[in-house]
């Protein structure tokens, strides 16, 4: 990730691990949203929002802009002891390991 989008794109990859027990490839390919003070609205990747949640969203009176993948993160997991890596597909990675 970079610039703004550091902390969004951390913590959701966080909390995909964390709260919704996603591996930590499921956690770094799910959609990415943004929002920061300035400006005021939502950002969404333009792949794997729903059309329906978009409404939804809107319907309670956000403001969504869609746009092209945030941020790019490249992560490691341990658990119980073995290490597994996740590149992330919105830019040229890979994970490697010996």
């Amino acid at each position: 990730p970079g610039g703004s989008t550091i902390i969004t794109t951390t913590a959701q990859i966080i909390m995909n691990v964390v709260d919704f027990g996603m591996d930590i490839g499921d956690a770094v390919e799910t959609p990415r949203f943004h929002h920061q003070w300035l400006p005021d609205m939502i950002q969404i990747e333009d792949r794997g929002f729903s059309f329906e949640t978009i409404q939804a969203l809107e319907f309670r009176g956000h403001d969504i802009f869609l746009r092209s993948p945030i941020g790019e993160a490249n992560c490691i997991q341990i658990d119980g002891g073995y290490m597994f890596g996740a590149a992330d597909s919105r830019r040229n990675s890979s994970a490697v390991g010996y």
